[in-house]
């Protein structure tokens, strides 16, 4: 509502054609009723307005984040917009940070704009907190009515719980968690730009045959994970996630230098002696095959993670 009622006012929104979308998830049974009513006060201001109503039912924060994505970006794609516009929040990014800080999904929000199938998503709110937009609401003589009723959502946990419980001992908590996070998502755009330099370009056909990781000289553990995390994204694994642990035991392997073979979700990673890697998919999972030929043992994603041999000095070793 606030980045609606701030678009109505904006000097610049006859520059160019201006749609709203409400997105309309069906979590809730509210949420019908709640998605009709921006439209109706989009109608009122002089925009075009749609509800957008998800064919399925997504549950979790990570699949509802996608599918609301999909669809606004589909009916930008479907009217040659060139921009989205969401209206997240510095305390948005709070809670994101503290969502995937907990394993509980969350998103990054690193910067302003960012792009999607050619067309940029743009965050103008991230520096506003959300007393900062109530009161832009009631400045305008518009109540925000909008809420969470989901108690229960890790979200809505995190928001009235965690959240409130850190702002009663330091009140710009918000802010500086949201600083931090959309830091660290900047310093991770910077080392994923870095990793993607050792992946080989691919296009359909070969990211299916396999993708070749070079291991560049003095890469240290960052940049090693993010390629292999990458390498393993493209040859099909849908959530490289599930493979965190397989993903570091083949990053240790090219960093030292130690062939071995690591299983990884829908993937076998093979790493050279000379530090290189590729990543193959697997025509059907198997039993785990995980094995350091250097260390002359298996390797288990779900056991401890490759030692350095003895005969390795001490200084090379973690």
């Amino acid at each position: 509502r606030a980045l609606l009622e701030a678009v109505a006012r904006w000097p610049r929104r006859f520059a160019g054609p201006i749609h709203v979308a409400a997105v309309d998830h069906r979590t809730r049974a509210e949420s019908a009723a709640e998605a009709d009513a921006v439209v109706a006060r989009a109608t009122a201001l002089g925009f075009p307005a749609r509800s957008i109503r998800l064919d399925d039912v997504v549950r979790g924060e990570g699949p509802l984040r996608d599918a609301r994505y999909d669809a606004l970006l589909r009916v930008a794609e479907a009217l040659q917009l060139r921009n989205v516009v969401v209206a997240h929040h510095q305390g948005d990014v709070a809670e994101s940070a503290l969502l995937s800080w907990l394993g509980r999904g969350g998103g990054p929000f690193s910067s302003s704009s960012s792009s999607r199938n050619e067309i940029a998503v743009v965050r103008p709110f991230l520096d506003l907190a959300r007393a900062d937009l109530r009161l832009g609401l009631a400045a305008c003589g518009v109540d925000d009515v909008f809420a969470d009723p989901d108690a229960k959502s890790a979200r809505a946990v995190v928001r009235r719980d965690v959240l409130a419980l850190l702002g009663a001992q330091r009140t710009d908590i918000e802010a500086r968690i949201a600083r931090s996070a959309r830091r660290a998502d900047d310093d991770d755009d910077a080392l994923d730009a870095l990793a993607a330099r050792a992946v080989g370009a691919v296009d359909g056909e070969r990211a299916a045959a396999g993708v070749a990781i070079e291991r560049a000289e003095g890469a240290g553990l960052p940049i090693l994970r993010r390629a292999v995390r990458q390498a393993v994204r493209l040859v099909g694994a849908a959530d490289p996630r599930g493979s965190a642990e397989a993903i570091e035991i083949a990053a240790r392997l090219m960093r030292d230098r130690r062939r071995g073979h690591v299983d990884a979700a829908g993937c076998g990673i093979d790493v050279g002696a000379d530090g290189d890697a590729r990543v193959t998919a697997r025509v059907a999972d198997g039993p785990p095959r995980t094995h350091d030929a250097r260390a002359g043992r298996r390797l288990s994603a779900g056991g401890p993670m490759p030692t350095v041999p003895a005969s390795v000095p001490e200084r090379e070793t973690e």
